[in-house]
């Protein structure tokens, strides 16, 4: 019996979720400066910061999770004022929008081909006549998004154009909110591929508004009608929205409770927007608690807004709080004052990524907002580290009996685990790998677990295997990979086909062993009819020892029993099979 032991030391390092900080660090640091509205956009180890300083919209980027920072970059250099950037990005394509007050306010574009190296020109989207204000900005397939609040007789509606060719020309503008009677405030856009979230606030009369949703599956093209998602009795201000691979989509909605107490309330969808849970309150504070941005990273929910509750009763000035959940929203850990200074500190924006070996990521987050502790309003960051290990596996060893591949595994603790995916790569196959069964697992549990699977009727030969960790949230880790041999077999064996009953077409199989020197065997391979009648014959050759698998195809049969016999050497055997059509 050959034997594989493989102990995953690495997965055991850690058991419970560990968070900490870097120390802030000034992004903007420029003297006398009155820094403003920013945006933060992160792809994989890519981070990129926007934000408005004395009127001019200055960039700065990352390459390592916010760990260094390129020199400032100014794009606008206008005598125009502008603000409220927001940035993406796709590759090395910067894109970036923001308002400009020429006369009238109108939202501008500008994009880099070169991760912010160098800037297009400003290029004009709304029309400068339009009081276009707020944009976001998104990219999926190779398409950009735009949204922004543009103003026409006195009412704010949301308006989206896209972009098919690198934000070269751009759609005609439409209007998706449509809202006679109400201003469209505060959009938020999120993209998916082809598929668009968009939520906004609509106010009829101060402060009365409420947050509605609409959602396009077609690259923007048509939209659903907009939904109010709250219709309730507290006015919503501010919203920052989120959304993942899953169809997960969540909405932060900073809510006004009374004057100078505002919480902060978690909208869901688990459906892409079709249905949402009720809005519950993430704060709980007897403070201002404002400006929510949230971060959706499968079943990892990271959460950071501002706060003046923790300098009760003067509530004299606010900070900047984080915290997050594992198990998509529903409880949440500790909070953290991560600004924690005696002047103001207020609007944080975060992104984060993936980082650390595989199989044990660390997620690796950056919070940016604006503050006032040096004197001047500059724009701060802190970076973040998030360590979560949902699922501890321990060991994962392989033996083979009886040219059946046993696999065992065993896990410390489990957060969330719906099961393993097992999966199989024979060696000679170019990396293709397959899906050999699925094992439950257990859920959440600090207890140590045993897992087991069989893999049998293999070929001989060397196969690859891994486990697939599932979360329920659809999220997943891989295990590293272990490598076995299956040996040539040590008796005949015929075994039953597959599908049976079947229709039109089974698979038979069947194994010769390794005899003296590796001798060929007569093989005789047939199939009758219940009255012995022969209806085809699928193997007549000498073969040498090995596992095989034939074909029978029985399309012009009649449904009924039949028979599959083989004759090697000494060998013989038969097994009934069904067609039933």
């Amino acid at each position: 019996m050959k034997k594989l032991l493989l102990l995953l030391f690495g997965f055991a390092l850690l058991t419970n979720a560990q968070t900490f900080f870097y120390p802030t660090y000034n992004l903007s640091n420029t003297p006398s400066a009155t820094s403003d509205y920013h945006s933060v956009y992160s792809e994989m180890n890519d981070y990129y910061v926007v934000w408005g300083d004395n009127g001019q919209i200055m960039f700065k980027y990352s390459s390592n999770y916010g760990e260094t920072w390129e020199p400032n970059v100014i794009l606008t250099n206008t005598s125009n004022t502008c603000g409220w950037p927001v940035v993406t990005a796709d590759g090395q394509n910067v894109y970036v929008l923001y308002h400009q007050l020429a006369g009238n306010y109108e939202i501008i574009f500008q994009r880099s081909t070169d991760w912010g190296q160098s800037w297009s020109q400003m290029q004009g989207l709304s029309g400068m006549d339009s009081g276009s204000i707020t944009p976001q900005i998104a990219v999926g397939s190779n398409k950009i998004y735009a949204v922004w609040e543009q103003k026409i007789n006195n009412i704010a509606d949301i308006y989206f154009t896209k972009s098919t060719d690198s934000g070269i020309n751009w759609s005609t503008v439409q209007n998706i909110s449509n809202s006679p009677a109400a201003n469209s405030r505060w959009v938020q856009l999120y993209a998916i591929g082809n598929t668009l979230f968009c939520a906004w606030i609509e106010m009829t009369t101060y402060p009365l508004s409420d947050i509605y949703f609409s959602k396009s599956t077609n690259g923007g093209t048509s939209w659903t009608t907009p939904v109010n998602l709250t219709n309730d009795a507290r006015p919503q201000n501010r919203i920052y929205m989120d959304a993942d691979y899953y169809d997960n989509v969540f909405i932060a909605s900073d809510d006004i409770i009374t004057f100078n107490h505002d919480e902060i309330y978690l909208l869901k969808s688990t459906d892409g927007g079709s249905s949402w849970s009720q809005p519950r309150n993430i704060t709980n504070n007897d403070g201002n608690s404002n400006t929510p941005c949230i971060v959706v990273m499968g079943n990892q929910i990271y959460f950071t807004w501002s706060d003046n509750s923790h300098t009760a009763p003067a509530y004299n000035n606010s900070d900047i709080f984080f915290k997050w959940s594992s198990d998509g929203g529903i409880t949440w850990h500790d909070s953290t004052n991560i600004s924690d200074n005696p002047e103001t500190s207020s609007r944080p924006r975060m992104c984060a990524g993936y980082n650390g070996p595989l199989g044990a990521p660390w997620y690796d987050f950056t919070i940016v907002w604006y503050d006032y502790s040096t004197g001047d309003s500059e724009i701060l960051a802190r970076r973040g580290m998030h360590l979560s290990v949902p699922v501890e596996l321990v060991a994962f060893n392989a033996d083979i009996e009886k040219n059946v591949v046993v696999l065992n595994w065993s896990t410390a603790t489990e957060t969330n685990n719906k099961g393993f995916q097992v999966e199989r790569k024979p060696s000679m196959d170019n990396g293709q790998w397959s899906i050999a069964g699925f094992v439950n697992g257990v859920g959440t549990t600090t207890e140590l677990n045993y897992y087991s699977f069989k893999d049998d009727n293999l070929f001989s030969g060397k196969y690859f295997y891994r486990l697939k960790q599932i979360d329920f949230d659809g999220s997943f880790e891989y295990s590293n990979e272990i490598e076995i041999e299956v040996g040539l077999p040590d008796e005949f064996v015929l075994y039953q086909n597959y599908p049976n009953p079947f229709n039109p077409a089974t698979m038979i199989k069947y194994a010769i062993p390794n005899e003296v020197n590796s001798q060929r065997s007569m093989v005789n391979l047939k199939v009758y009819d219940v009255l012995g009648n022969e209806i085809a014959t699928l193997v007549n050759e000498q073969q040498k020892p090995g596992v095989y698998e034939v074909e029978f195809y029985g399309s012009n049969l009649a449904s009924g029993l039949y028979f599959f016999s083989i004759k090697a050497g000494s060998y013989n055997a038969a097994k009934k099979m069904m067609m039933l059509k």
